[in-house]
């Protein structure tokens, strides 16, 4: 119908004069956290319970909350793969570390970018407590890698000694 669009424009003008921002317990609710919140709701209606909206928001802003970690903890990954920041062996199979300085430099940029995406992301009551443990988990996750960077460096010490030491054995005499 020719009218359609003008009166579905006029609709969506009135709906954003009119409407405002949804909240529960406090944080404004973006359309797909309203839904899930909906669908707690109705879970609960169909189980024959009243709906409790502090509990089913925990169980939401939790889940959200522990995505989000997930998404941040796969950020700071990606960021150490793509800075290289992982120790590996060469082309030769000699194993190659990364230089300390460069290491906890790509480690800054990695919390950074991990906690600014959890921070983008966590809601409700847990958030504090659930950005503590990735925090945690990052930091177990960097020392893993620095064990790693320290083992490579101490294999190729190994080799290169022994290459001294079986070049000093080659000399008839030390004169």
């Amino acid at each position: 119908h020719p009218e359609f669009p003008d009166k579905a424009r006029v609709l969506r003008e009135q709906l954003g004069t009119l409407a405002r921002p949804k909240k529960a317990c406090g944080t404004q609710l973006t359309g797909a956290l309203l839904a899930r919140l909906a669908q707690a709701y109705c879970a609960s209606i169909n189980k024959g319970a009243a709906p409790a909206i502090k509990d089913s928001w925990s169980l939401i802003s939790a889940d959200e909350c522990t995505q989000a970690a997930t998404k941040a903890a796969a950020a700071f990954d990606r960021h150490l793969a793509e800075a290289k920041a992982e120790p590996a062996d060469g082309p030769d199979g000699e194993p190659v570390a990364v230089p300390a300085d460069k290491l906890e430099k790509v480690f800054l940029a990695a919390f950074k970018l991990a906690l600014d995406a959890d921070d983008g992301a966590a809601i409700g009551d847990e958030a504090g407590a659930i950005r503590d443990r990735l925090r945690d988990q990052l930091r177990v996750r960097a020392a893993a890698v620095r064990t790693g960077n320290r083992e490579k460096i101490a294999r190729k010490a190994e080799a290169a000694c022994a290459e001294i030491d079986n070049g000093l054995l080659n000399f008839a005499t030390f004169e």
